[in-house]
């Protein structure tokens, strides 16, 4: 029915740490007003994140992991992020967006082997705000998770923000 009006808020998490989101899944995995986009590598730690967990019950559809083989390139890795952030915003049509930004995908982390730059973070964000912008009327919070390369970390985190403030 055209004009009409949602009934129930529904927000988007998009999560980009290297390590599957387990908590942040477990806690929306059966409900469907949140839905998670987890991007990370696969195999590590904690072991969760696999393409077929969508979700269960009101959640079911809810959840999409995209798990990462290990030497993923920062290309490879930006093409997917693009077309799944893309995917995911045009099918739930938010109301707000929550990035969950790790930088332990940078490239010079030493828990992983993922091939981002900081440069790939800020296109991310840029990115995930012109998504925002388009389906969620810019309305947009990000979380710091964190990376363990101090260089890379601080590095990414000066991208993200600049991206942040470049609206």
């Amino acid at each position: 029915m055209a004009g009409a009006r949602k009934t129930r808020r529904e927000d988007l998490i998009i999560d980009w740490d290297v390590h599957h989101g387990n908590g942040t899944q477990d806690i929306f995995y059966e409900r469907g007003e949140v839905f998670y986009l987890s991007l990370h590598q696969w195999p590590l730690y904690p072991g969760t994140g696999r393409e077929d967990e969508t979700g269960e019950g009101h959640g079911r559809g809810a959840t999409r992991n995209v798990p990462l083989p290990p030497a993923t390139t920062e290309q490879k890795y930006l093409d997917t992020f693009y077309k799944t952030a893309e995917d995911v915003f045009i099918k739930f049509k938010p109301d707000f967006l929550l990035l969950s930004t790790g930088f332990d995908a940078h490239r010079d982390d030493p828990l992983a082997n993922l091939q981002l730059t900081e440069t790939g973070f800020g296109r991310m964000t840029k990115f995930s705000l012109e998504l925002a912008e388009s389906f969620c009327a810019g309305k947009v919070v990000s979380l710091l998770e964190g990376g363990y390369n101090l260089t890379a970390l601080a590095d990414s985190v000066v991208a993200h923000v600049e991206g942040l403030l470049d609206r």
